[in-house]
């Protein structure tokens, strides 16, 4: 693997490929030999560690921040090595580094995971309660129209109560005949929907 596939695959530049290599020098250490032309190949454990640092980089951290938390999950200090050195004797060519890095890369992911759990499940809550709202509210009606509408109804009820009131007055008083007033009475309160 060369750099233009890291380049490619974790959408950083060369310069700052370079500027990785040099400043986390003790953590690539091992990781990435010169082939031809001086080219640079890379190991599949620098692909993991290229994936951490591409991680950390989206989290908005510079590459000094970077280096501080590489160096904190994999546990060694820069200049320090310890047995996770890909060049200590033993180590199984740098594997127990990439093991570290994929498992602080898990980590991170289940904890990226967890916060979008949490995020959509506090969406849905939210949506929830703005769909109850919603409910609560009238065809896109202003406020004022609402009250004017209300208004409306309450102007309407108030009338034909007096009717029906002034109807029944009129009837206790005439058993058998009804008088003009009453026959308009009744054609009001049936042109209004009794």
């Amino acid at each position: 693997m060369e750099v233009k596939d890291i380049q490619k695959r974790f959408n950083l530049s060369r310069n700052y490929i370079s500027d990785c290599l040099r400043l986390l020098d003790s953590i690539f250490e091992g990781h990435y030999s010169r082939g031809a032309n001086n080219r640079i190949i890379f190991d599949d454990s620098a692909f993991k560690i290229f994936e951490r640092i591409s991680n950390i980089k989206s989290l908005g951290k510079t590459l000094p921040q970077i280096k501080k938390t590489l160096v904190a999950e994999l546990g060694k200090r820069p200049g320090n090595e310890d047995e996770t050195s890909p060049t200590t004797p033993g180590n199984r060519g740098g594997n127990a580094t990439a093991d570290k890095l994929l498992n602080a890369l898990t980590e991170s992911h289940k904890s990226a995971l967890n916060a979008k759990e949490e995020t959509i499940k506090a969406q849905k809550e939210t949506i929830q309660s703005l769909h109850k709202e919603l409910l609560s509210l009238p065809d896109g009606r202003t406020p004022k129209e609402i009250r004017e509408e209300w208004n409306k109804q309450r102007e309407h009820t108030e009338h034909r109560r007096k009717l029906i009131k002034e109807l029944v007055a009129l009837q206790s008083n005439l058993i058998f005949r009804k008088t003009k007033r009453q026959r308009e009475i009744t054609k009001e309160l049936a042109a209004l929907g009794t």
